[in-house]
């Protein structure tokens, strides 16, 4: 319907304002995955956003393994999102943060413990000790430790008023944790 038309048109306007009231022309952005079911969306919405955007490929990327489920469809679909803007794209990443070496992954570590997300556990990385950055779990939590004690951060819009969190809140989160 037209009113589920306008509700979605004004998230993204919201969204857009929201990450361009913190990321300038220049800043890099790591989007943690999940950008958009929608085909067309990035060609439509990153260039309205400020900054260098790199993806790690989130469960509901068309390039992830999770939705293209042949190498051609996934050469397809990452040519599609980086010709719509992306630097890169990628599973993961990793990079130091301050004094911090951190792994950039959609999917946060597995936890067995059935209160938590159990989906997906062939796509999730390896607990090999790193901080791990993650988005998929929206308003579970912003700090959790892994089974093996090791410390995640979620940093999705949804736990950090609908905007993308900087190098600076993500060492202050580190030192807190």
């Amino acid at each position: 319907t037209a009113s589920i038309g306008l509700d979605v048109l004004e998230m993204n306007a919201t969204l857009i304002a929201n990450h361009n009231s913190v990321v300038g022309p220049n800043d890099t952005v790591y989007h943690l995955g999940d950008f958009s079911l929608n085909k067309r969306a990035p060609a439509e919405i990153l260039p309205q956003l400020n900054g260098i955007h790199h993806l790690i490929l989130g469960n509901h990327d068309w390039p992830h393994t999770a939705c293209s489920n042949t190498p051609a469809k996934i050469e397809k679909m990452t040519k599609l999102y980086l010709d719509s803007g992306f630097a890169s794209v990628q599973l993961e990443h990793s990079m130091w943060i301050g004094q911090y070496d951190v792994r950039l992954h959609h999917m946060p570590y597995f936890d067995p413990n059935p209160e938590f997300d159990q989906r997906y556990p062939e796509h999730r990385p390896e607990d090999f000790g790193h901080i791990l950055l993650h988005g998929h779990v929206h308003h579970s939590y912003k700090t959790k430790r892994s089974p093996r004690g090791t410390l995640q951060i979620n940093v999705g819009v949804d736990v950090n008023d609908y905007r993308p969190i900087s190098l600076e809140q993500i060492v202050e989160l580190i030192e807190n944790s």
